[in-house]
């Protein structure tokens, strides 16, 4: 599962953006994420609350930072292009968080007390991980998953591993393909289901199935049948993961001609 949290940190490294006067680039402690700042605002070593992509912010706290016109749909937190630099992430000083606690977000009793030793600031702030939406067709339904969805780790927040990696080891870099998340399960009872991010999905018309379901049944099945039939499978349930691209999937980054799943 992708780690996601909005925590303290401390800005590790500030060097110049080639294209802004007014602008300086950043990056916080164990992270190779890049995020561009205002000039003179950081220096190496200060604490700040570092704010990921895809942090959906509340209203309120987007007011206080007055960063709307930053954030896609004014409150999540994407990689954006400013002035030719990518910035991936927003930090706010330890200071400017703790006062929105304790001024925007206490209690009617009295402000909110935040530990200084506080170190995940996720649910204080109320902030919460973009899903994207579901894609449905009118032929089918959802029906909650009994397990989580997946998430590929990045390593952008584990720096020191990929140093140690390429420091000794051939290493294969892969690319996370940009479609939809799936997973298909093939039962020992010979039956399967199809699923996409939190739910299962359901087809009420199976002479024009969803296209998960289409998928699933022309090109996933027939190799994890394949699977079954080994006999170290025999009886266990498979369930195989993969990102739905092609047609109708985020644009069709790729261009391709027919759906295709890649686990």
């Amino acid at each position: 599962m992708a780690t996601f949290a909005v925590e303290k940190n401390k800005i590790s490294k500030v060097y110049p953006h080639g294209n802004a006067d007014k602008m300086e680039l950043a990056q916080v402690e164990g992270m190779t994420f890049q995020f561009c700042v205002k000039k003179d605002e950081f220096k190496a070593g200060d604490e700040v609350v570092y704010f990921p992509i895809d942090s959906v912010m509340p209203e309120e706290l987007v007011g206080f930072f007055g960063i709307g016109n930053f954030l896609a749909g004014g409150k999540r937190v994407k990689t954006v292009k400013l002035r030719g630099e990518i910035s991936q992430g927003f930090v706010a000083p330890v200071a400017h968080v703790t006062q929105f606690l304790r001024e925007q977000w206490g209690s009617k009793n009295g402000p909110l007390d935040v530990d200084p030793d506080t170190v995940d600031f996720t649910s204080l702030l109320g902030v919460t991980k973009y899903e994207p939406p579901v894609t449905m067709q009118n032929n089918a339904k959802l029906i909650p998953l009994d397990c989580s969805p997946y998430d590929i780790e990045g390593a952008d927040r584990y720096p020191h591993i990929l140093e140690e990696l390429l420091a000794e080891e051939i290493v294969f870099v892969h690319e996370k393909v940009e479609g939809m998340n799936m997973a298909v399960t093939y039962l020992p009872d010979k039956t399967y289901t199809v699923a996409q991010r939190n739910f299962y999905i359901q087809s009420q018309d199976p002479e024009n199935p969803h296209s998960f379901e289409k998928l699933a049944m022309n090109k996933v099945i027939p190799v994890l049948k394949a699977f079954a039939e080994d006999p170290g499978w025999v009886g266990k349930q498979i369930r195989f993961r993969a990102e739905f691209t092609g047609p109708g999937s985020q644009g069709n980054y790729y261009g391709l001609l027919d759906q295709y799943a890649f686990g």
